[in-house]
C-alpha cells in the first residue's frame, strides 16, 4: 500500500468517525423534539379536561345555589300560606263561637 492510499484511507476513517456522530446527535436531537412534542399534547389534553371539568363544576355550583334560593323562597312562601290559613281558621272559629 502506498502512502497516498493510507492518507486517504486514514481521512476516510476521520471523516467516517464524525458523519456517524453527527448521524447520532441528529436522531437523539430529532428524538428529543418529537418526545417533547408528544409530551406537549399530552399535557395541553389534560390541562383541557381540567378546564372543562371546572366548567362543569362550575355551572352545576350555580345551578344548586339557584336551586337553593328558590326552594327558600317556596319555604317562605309556604310559612305564610300556612300563618294565613291559620289566622282565618282563627277568625273562623271566632265567628262560629
Amino acid at each position: 500500500m502506498s502512502t497516498n492510499e493510507r492518507t486517504n484511507i486514514r481521512t476516510i476513517v476521520k471523516w467516517s468517525k464524525t458523519a456517524a456522530a453527527l448521524a447520532v446527535v441528529t436522531v437523539l436531537l430529532v428524538a428529543y423534539v418529537f418526545v417533547q412534542r408528544v409530551h406537549a399534547q399530552e399535557i395541553d389534553h389534560a390541562n383541557s379536561a381540567i378546564v372543562k371539568s371546572q366548567q362543569e363544576t362550575s355551572k352545576i355550583k350555580s345551578n344548586l345555589e339557584e336551586i337553593t334560593s328558590e326552594k327558600q323562597k317556596a319555604e317562605q312562601a309556604l310559612k305564610l300560606k300556612e300563618e294565613k290559613i291559620n289566622q282565618l281558621e282563627k277568625e273562623n272559629s271566632e265567628l262560629k263561637g
